[in-house]
């Protein structure tokens, strides 16, 4: 409780801080014109802080995917698997100007319909509308470089090209936090700070320190983010870089370190991963990558992931995808190794 509030109070005090430039810009405003002038631009200033929506959108995305793993290196199979789901995002933004910034809240909605069956038998099929999940992905406030809500925590500063990269942990539902954050640019270097507030696998509350930098020399990028969790004074650090090769070609490479347990990244002791997307024609990218792992979850084991996807854009917002993922010993819950394939190929409509 302590530490709630602790928390808290940071952010209302960054709030404030963030917050009093643009009240004494339309104070000192109001104060220069006239009573008439003034009791317009009063009225004009209650427009600005009631929000209106800028943006609203989304997608509905719907595949068929197979999977086909070995478990333990011996004959226990996971057979085949096949799966149909359904699933969605809605994305709204809202702008209440200058004084209080602009809110984000991105939904996303899984399970919304599944159609299964496995063993490669037909008999087995069950169609299903199982209980929908609907989840916040991000509710945050934004104003001149501050930040704060739940997101997760510099994800937009690193977009790998090889999609399934791993650089968070997903798996145990802490890629997202509540944080406070403030990024600054100095001419071509970029860099921020952020407070976020850490709870894992039921575990006490505490507080984590995040941050950022990344440099630009014409289009390419080298960024660097990572956090510290105070629960377990522990430490992970992600850094990659991205350059285009081509006209229509793009190439990224990086890596992720963890000093031991903690909130940011924590599958395996390091990690190294690169990807390269072409654009074969205007309407067809095609990418490909791959991804080490080193001491996964402390078993000494190592492991790896490669694939390739291909897109073809339709028509306006209707795509159509399919992609091939090869892995290989993956541990599972710290025991298991698992080695499969996973297939999918789908059509995604975004609005």
């Amino acid at each position: 409780m302590g530490l709630k509030k602790f928390f808290l109070g940071t952010v209302a005090v960054a709030t404030i801080i963030s917050y009093s430039e643009s009240f004494a810009y339309v104070r000192g405003k109001t104060s220069m014109v006239s009573n008439n002038r003034a009791r317009n631009r009063s009225a004009g200033k209650v427009g600005n802080v009631l929000p209106h929506i800028t943006k609203v959108g989304g997608s509905l995305e719907k595949s068929l995917q197979a999977r086909y793993h070995k478990l333990n290196g011996n004959n226990e199979f996971n057979s085949l698997a096949y799966d149909i789901p359904v699933k969605g995002n809605l994305e709204v933004n809202a702008n209440a100007g200058d004084v209080t910034g602009v809110a984000k809240l991105k939904l996303a909605v899984d399970d919304v319909l599944s159609m299964q069956f496995a063993e490669s038998d037909v008999r087995a099929l069950a169609f299903t509308v199982p209980s929908s999940k609907l989840s916040v992905e991000e509710l945050s406030l934004s104003m001149k470089g501050a930040r704060l809500g739940y997101y997760k925590s510099w994800s937009d500063e690193v977009n790998p090209v090889y999609s399934p990269t791993t650089l968070y942990n997903d798996a145990r539902g802490l890629d997202k936090m509540m944080s406070l954050s403030y990024r600054h640019s100095f001419g071509l270097l970029k860099a921020g700070l952020s407070t976020d507030l850490l709870q894992k696998d039921g575990l006490k509350q505490v507080l984590g320190i995040g941050y950022m930098a990344s440099y630009a020399i014409g289009k390419i990028r080298s960024t660097v983010t990572g956090g510290y969790d105070a629960g377990t004074n522990n430490v992970a650090i992600r850094a990659n870089i991205s350059s285009p090769v081509s006209r229509a070609g793009t190439l990224d490479c990086g890596a992720v370190w963890a000093s031991g347990d903690n909130s940011y990244y924590d599958k395996s002791k390091y990690s190294v991963f690169a990807g390269y997307k072409f654009d074969v024609a205007k309407s067809i990218t095609i990418s490909g990558g791959g991804q080490y792992f080193g001491d996964i979850n402390k078993t000494g084991k190592d492991g790896w992931s490669a694939g390739i996807s291909a897109k073809y854009m339709i028509s306006s917002g209707l795509e159509a995808q399919a992609s091939v993922a090869f892995n290989d010993n993956f541990v599972k819950k710290g025991v298991a190794i698992d080695k499969g394939v996973d297939l999918s190929v789908g059509l995604k409509k975004s609005f």
